[in-house]
């Protein structure tokens, strides 16, 4: 029997729709230094859309998903340097979200922070994540994960060319 892969194109739900237009209509750009394409991945609306928001004010480029299905749609198109996952999500969990996501090339090396209600860090492990928070999370941890991500400034002061 052949093994099926899952393909985020194939199923197309009416809230996967939206939410992958409603994630375009925000500042979408992280060509700016310092900038990071986020995904914050939360069946709650009001919790992803604040975290979203806190991530844009930091100045990243962020997007919000409110199921798994949109979160691999929006991920497969616009290939996050991070992803926030909460773990409890009707459908698809958090846990098959980051096993679908380590799969695709364009986020096999993505940061991925699971975000859960109880200490499950080994089976976040195992599904791929590589960091581990309980709710309520502190966003000063979320940030000290981020800025891991992003590279110090070269401050070396450039060698006039012999002309």
């Amino acid at each position: 029997m052949a093994e099926s892969v899952f393909n985020p194109h194939s199923h197309r739900t009416e809230r996967a729709q939206r939410d992958v237009q409603r994630s375009r209509w925000h500042r979408t750009d992280a060509s700016v230094p310092g900038c990071l394409r986020i995904l914050v991945v939360d069946d709650n609306e009001d919790s992803a859309d604040s975290l979203v928001m806190l991530l844009r004010i930091e100045g990243h480029a962020a997007r919000a998903a409110y199921s798994g299905l949109s979160a691999i749609r929006i991920a497969v198109d616009w290939c996050p340097q991070a992803i926030v996952q909460d773990i409890a999500m009707p459908g698809m969990t958090g846990y098959d979200v980051a096993r679908t996501l380590r799969q695709w090339p364009g986020t096999t090396g993505a940061l991925l922070i699971a975000l859960s209600g109880s200490e499950e860090r080994k089976r976040s492990k195992e599904a791929g994540f590589d960091h581990h928070l309980v709710k309520p999370v502190d966003f000063e941890e979320i940030r000290r994960l981020l800025s891991r991500l992003i590279p110090e400034p070269d401050h070396a002061i450039p060698k006039a060319s012999a002309a």
